[in-house]
């Protein structure tokens, strides 16, 4: 929708325009006392209008982002996080809310609701802003260029016959910068930025290309392997070019691998030979790069899914074979969570006579085809259960999850290490990595520097504004759901 400028606004010229502009980006630690200058005797609101990021086009109505979109929320945080931003708009759909999700929770801010159908209103609001406000507005490809437009812009370039953007014009930043004398509101300048990819967003580098955590725990892939849904575990090949996830409910679960090929990271897709059965618990064997995992699919000469046992497939020039069971590892109950160290130790999970009660964690190695399995002892299990432990590339140190007397929550992170006469330590709780939700499912990465783990932790946020605001909640990253987190190797110490 468009709309004719509601205000006949004088302009000022292009060179107190541009000399104002260069001021306030380039020297965003300019004084009051300067700012206030170039803006004559009264003071400054600045507007950045966006449209939102990709949807998902699989959900007809009120689709949410898809996963590039969520990519794209998270660049425009990136790009506005530094720029004082002190107010959020958007308009009543899940998409244009979710693309400011990332730019509120860094800040802290909430996002109050417009109506699209209302821009006049919206423009009024916008200029009654207190001296010194930022806002960023998220609309519609349909109502962006009028409300640029209403607040002073020129008509933008690139529009359709009806004035809209493009359908596939995700990365149009606009800028208004007004200055505001008493009553009056005089627009100073409006200009455009691109941000993110034209189309779309690509992923490159090392571990989907997000930065590195270096001091904290953080949310890996937020909007890309964190959603919303319920993902878990986390493996990455010793190339490092291969991911394996799992996304689970209270009925299935499911193996998500993402590829990296020419440099640039797939989207995330069922594995090929998962779906059909639950599997989940991905493990890569770093002699040989097979992968482990969990399923309940019927063993050889079965035909119904029974209990979870350990499996493991390899891939050939063709692709991935078929699964094959682990031969000596399984027996008449479940198996989970493998985890399998350079020199073939390897740890998983099983309730099984000779523990030490409930579910335990079991040391296993194989000598000329024949496996050998002990129980990991009283230095790490206890009469509670422990499950979904790791072992880090070279066998010294052991995470696992366990529900005992002290924990946070629902579960925690223990680390248990070897010791120079080859005996585990007594477990210690991972404070800086725990939360008072469950935290468990922890992988580390090929060379051992950082570490993976799930957790059911919730975002902070206030109380919903209203149902669609609850609703885009419960379908964020955060919800409570099991998210993905990472975080420097130099966090298990003491």
């Amino acid at each position: 929708m468009t709309c004719g400028k509601p205000y006949n606004l004088p302009v000022k010229t292009t060179q107190h325009a541009f000399c104002f502009l260069l001021a306030l980006f380039l020297f965003p630690a300019l004084s009051e006392a300067l700012v206030s200058n170039l803006a004559g005797d009264g003071g400054i609101v600045q507007v950045f209008l966006v449209r939102h990021a990709e949807k998902d086009t699989r959900v007809p109505m009120d689709p949410p982002l898809s996963p590039v979109g969520w990519e794209r929320a998270q660049r425009l945080s990136h790009v506005l996080g530094s720029s004082g931003v002190t107010h959020l708009f958007s308009s009543d759909y899940a998409r244009t809310q979710m693309t400011l999700t990332p730019l509120a929770r860094s800040l802290g801010l909430p996002i109050a609701l417009y109506n699209v159908r209302e821009p006049a209103k919206l423009v009024k609001k916008l200029r009654a802003l207190p001296l010194g406000s930022v806002a960023v507005v998220a609309g519609h490809s349909n109502t962006t260029p009028g409300l640029y437009q209403n607040l002073g812009g020129s008509k933008p370039k690139g529009l359709d016959e009806r004035g809209f953007l493009s359908e596939k014009a995700y990365d149009r930043l606009f800028s208004v910068t007004l200055r505001v004398d008493g009553q009056a509101t005089h627009f100073v300048s409006g200009y455009e930025q691109r941000y993110g990819e034209t189309s779309s967003v690509e992923r490159k580098g090392d571990y989907l290309g997000e930065t590195l955590p270096t001091t904290d725990v953080r949310m890996f892939a937020p909007g890309w392997l964190s959603t919303g849904l319920a993902e878990r575990d986390f493996a990455i090949g010793v190339d490092g070019d291969t991911i394996f996830t799992s996304i689970t409910n209270r009925r299935e679960a499911t193996m998500v691998m993402i590829e990296r090929k020419g440099g640039a990271w797939s989207a995330p897709a069922i594995a090929p030979f998962s779906g059909k059965y639950p599997d989940l618990e991905p493990a890569f064997d770093p002699r040989d790069g097979s992968l482990w995992f969990a399923s309940k699919r019927p063993l050889p000469g079965e035909t119904e899914a029974g209990d979870y046992n350990l499996w493991r497939v390899s891939r050939g020039e063709s692709g991935w074979r078929e699964p094959a069971p682990i031969e000596g590892l399984n027996g008449p109950g479940d198996e989970f969570y493998p985890s399998i160290s350079k020199d073939g130790l390897v740890v998983f999970t099983a309730t099984r006579e000779g523990g030490q009660g409930g579910e335990d964690l079991w040391f296993a190695i194989e000598t000329a085809g024949v496996w050998e399995i002990v129980n990991a002892g009283p230095s790490v299990n206890t009469t509670g259960p422990e499950f979904n432990a790791c072992l880090n590339p070279d066998g010294t140190k052991l995470l696992f999850s366990s529900v005992r007397k002290g924990d946070e929550g629902g579960g925690d992170l223990y680390i248990s290490e070897l010791d120079a006469k080859g005996e585990w330590s007594a477990a210690r709780a991972l404070i800086r990595l725990n939360s008072p939700a469950l935290d468990y499912c922890p992988s580390f990465s090929p060379d051992g520097s950082l570490v993976w783990f799930t957790s059911r932790r919730r975002s902070p946020s206030g109380a919903p504004l209203d149902y669609k605001d609850l609703r885009h909640r419960l379908q964020s990253n955060g919800n409570g759901l099991d998210d993905i987190y990472w975080a420097p190797v130099e966090m298990l110490e003491k």
